[in-house]
């Protein structure tokens, strides 16, 4: 397989200087907030709990239905509650492989390397129970498609994945390359984060369930770089109520000669988003606290 005119990983990150500027702000202004989280977060207490509790369930709510299982955040939580199914056995099966996967990288994300025997671990448990007949733990041998589905169930493909003979390549690229970042330290985390999800959407490496296991990896990679407020927001549920934005960014690369300027920005600015939520609820919190002791 010639992969010589694949462009590099780092050629991708190239920024004019106007878009450089901007994603320098959005660093700064999430790594801001991620040192106050880390301070405040060691004081557990029921509050986070409940957070991390409705942050779960949003991530699995959403990320089922942006894989076409329309299922309400209502019925995630009724059977993660009480293990009762509302609704189709097979869904639920889902359900339950998404909701160990995530379990599983939040029990053990430090002693989980980013290497291709942990993804399809991962992937393994992410299918087990809901998928019998699917390649589970493996690299795709059939081409797959990029595809969302929207709040109406409406399917929509974005692009083809890689060519399953480039696969095992590109994904040997993208984790040498990320391990090799990571190591140097001579890219910021984020960055190195919002490549790699690019990077693993873009491959689709797996037959089925990349985006769902999307999720998954994003979560381990996030606490891996100490970036703890992973735990209490859910990327998926940002992307469930932004749609055309992911999809424009998620496919800028096709327009824009494989550059992730696009990509980096609507990443960021999701994060941005979503902590701007989490401060709101701390507020709203530390209000209901304040007006409870002074009664």
């Amino acid at each position: 397989m010639d992969i010589s005119n694949k462009i590099p990983i780092q050629s991708k990150l190239n920024f004019d200087t106007a878009t450089h500027q901007q994603i320098m702000n959005l660093l700064n202004r999430i790594d801001t907030f991620n040192g106050k989280w880390s301070v405040q977060e060691l004081d557990e207490s029921v509050f986070h709990k409940s957070l991390r509790k409705n942050a779960i369930v949003a991530q699995i709510g959403s990320a089922m239905r942006l894989s076409g299982f329309m299922l309400t955040n209502q019925q995630v939580e009724d059977w993660l509650s009480t293990g009762s199914a509302t609704t189709a056995c097979s869904d639920m099966s889902r359900v339950m492989g998404l909701y160990t996967s995530f379990q599983q990288v939040l029990d053990h994300y430090s002693k989980m390397p980013i290497m291709e025997s942990y993804m399809h671990e991962l992937h393994y448990i992410l299918l087990k129970s809901s998928d019998p007949t699917s390649e589970k733990g493996a690299y795709k041998h059939k081409k797959n498609e990029v595809v969302i589905y929207s709040n109406e169930s409406i399917r929509q493909v974005l692009f083809e994945g890689t060519d399953p003979q480039a696969t095992g390549f590109e994904m040997e690229d993208l984790l040498v390359w990320t391990n090799l970042r990571l190591r140097r330290q001579d890219l910021h985390p984020l960055l190195i984060i919002a490549t790699f999800m690019h990077e693993f959407l873009r491959i689709h490496p797996y037959q089925h369930g990349n985006l769902r296991l999307s999720w998954v990896l994003l979560t381990l990679i996030m606490l891996k770089l100490n970036y703890g407020f992973a735990r209490y927001i859910s990327v998926p549920a940002w992307v469930e109520q932004h749609q055309a934005s992911f999809k424009s960014a998620l496919s800028s690369h096709l327009n824009h000669h494989d550059r992730l300027s696009d990509w980096v920005l609507f990443f960021l600015n999701a994060l941005i988003g979503l902590i701007n939520g989490l401060e709101k609820d701390v507020m709203n919190f530390k209000k209901v606290h304040i007006a409870l002791n002074e009664r």
